[in-house]
């Protein structure tokens, strides 16, 4: 009898035409940590909300003031074995597009091109102004603000004190287009594989719905349970980096 693994491992083979809807499970194996868990900055640090964040300078302080630990702690993490095998899985045609509620930048770094990732959340390396075009990585930001003792940071080019990491805040919409290729890809793909999510966050959650009532397969690699197990049709209980790395090894066997 096939193992969850082989079972997975014949199907993408026998399919392929994957999406894959990837969580913060997948990162936690780099290192980032999962600001949602149990454990998480946002369970002990209330959120400073987008509308905040516009309202004020002390709310624009405060949101700083809980982005920069998070920022810090995707520095120097490099992507691990589950990352550099989606991208793989995707340079041998068998992945269509990568969905991810993560804002690290790891799926990129593996080698999975920039046009077929949607970052349902932004990306944290990243910031931008609100007021104009300017855009610098994250931690350049951080390091101008600190030297020059401020509590947010101020635009070089328009003077405006809205710079904010290209990231989705508490209060802020999700980018509508973003949501709608999601949602298109998985309404029309062969395989759903989601990694390293509990699938508790909507509206992605909603994606391995779309695709079983569209006929694809759904399968699920998480450490405990989803919020979606009933739907799985193969559900696989480990580390992603072990997992995916099992199952790339079986593609040619």
């Amino acid at each position: 009898m096939c193992s969850p693994i082989e079972k997975l491992a014949n199907a993408i083979r026998q399919r392929g035409d994957v999406v894959v809807f990837s969580g913060a499970g997948i990162s936690t194996e780099s290192g980032v940590p999962d600001f949602r868990g149990p454990d998480g900055m946002w369970r002990a640090v209330r959120p400073v909300t987008f509308q905040e964040f516009l309202a004020s300078t002390q709310g624009r302080a405060a949101y700083w003031a809980y982005k920069i630990p998070l920022a810090k702690s995707m520095t120097g993490v490099k992507p691990n074995a589950a990352h550099k095998a989606v991208a793989e899985l995707f340079h041998r045609g068998k992945v269509r597009l990568v969905v991810t509620q993560n804002i690290d930048g790891l799926h990129q770094a593996a080698g999975l091109p920039e046009d077929e990732l949607v970052e349902l959340h932004g990306n944290g390396l990243r910031t931008g102004c609100l007021d104009c075009d300017f855009d610098q990585d994250t931690l350049a930001v951080i390091e101008d603000m600190q030297q020059q003792g401020r509590e947010f940071p101020l635009c070089p080019e328009c003077g405006g004190d809205k710079l904010k990491p290209r990231t989705v805040s508490f209060g802020q919409n999700l980018n509508e287009e973003a949501i709608m290729r999601a949602q298109r890809a998985a309404e029309s793909c062969g395989i759903l594989l989601v990694i390293g999510s509990s699938l508790t966050v909507s509206p992605a959650n909603h994606l391995p719905i779309l695709a079983k009532q569209a006929g694809a397969l759904v399968a699920i690699i998480n450490r405990g349970e989803t919020q979606m197990d009933n739907l799985a049709d193969i559900r696989i209980d480990g580390l992603a980096g072990e997992v995916l790395t099992d199952v790339v090894g079986r593609l040619d066997k």
